[in-house]
């Protein structure tokens, strides 16, 4: 088996490639040389596995969870509402008109890709009335996301990194950092760094005091 095309852990993944992909929910960040097919020819699900198990790593990494859950919800809510929009208009074309059994399972195949359920070897009026109740019910569903990203909305955001970089490289005395060369592991440490520092100057200032 060869080595895979795009990271799979936050040991090479850059921070800016992270946060990236927390802000646009484009898996393109994830590839080790990006290109124009790259989502299309990896895959939409494997992708978001692969996201996922990253994005776990990182939570387990660091305890400061709150940007993460932000970002987390802005990327769900971008999937749901791609995956209603697509797997709804396939829905309507199937509905309105007629075609080969070939082209109507071609759009039953892409529709199935983004998590809806449709069973071959049921009736297909009975499993395309399913499938209408399940697009549907997923209007609930990114209502709660929606609720969930407004009530964090309403607090502090979370800080970009370009002001991040600069206020690292403030706090480390580094001339400066590149976020796209710079791993997320390396990253966190560079905070963890920092908080120690801060910890043992108020060390001092206790001492002093």
């Amino acid at each position: 088996m060869g080595v895979a095309p795009y990271h799979i852990s936050c040991e090479t993944l850059s921070i800016y490639a992270f946060h990236k992909t927390m802000e646009t929910s484009d898996y393109t960040h994830l590839a080790k040389e990006p290109y124009s097919n790259f989502v299309k020819d990896i895959g939409q699900e494997k992708l978001s596995k692969v996201w996922s198990d990253i994005y776990k790593e990182y939570c387990e990494l660091t305890n400061d969870n709150r940007a993460l859950e932000y970002y987390r919800l802005k990327h769900e809510l971008t999937y749901l509402e791609t995956r209603r929009q697509i797997a709804g208009k396939l829905f309507t074309q199937i509905t309105m008109r007629n075609m080969p059994r070939e082209v109507f399972m071609t759009y039953i195949e892409e529709i199935r890709h983004w998590g809806f359920k449709y069973k071959k070897n049921r009736k297909v009026l009975t499993e395309l009335e399913s499938l209408g109740k399940q697009i549907k019910s997923t209007a609930n569903r990114i209502s709660m996301t929606r609720a969930k990203l407004k009530s964090f909305e309403t607090g502090s955001n979370p800080v970009p990194l370009g002001k991040q970089v600069l206020d690292v490289e403030v706090a480390l005395g580094k001339n400066s950092i590149d976020p796209k060369t710079t791993t997320v592991v390396n990253w966190i440490l560079m905070f963890q760094k920092i908080k120690e520092m801060n910890a043992e100057r108020k060390k001092k200032i206790r001492n002093h005091g």
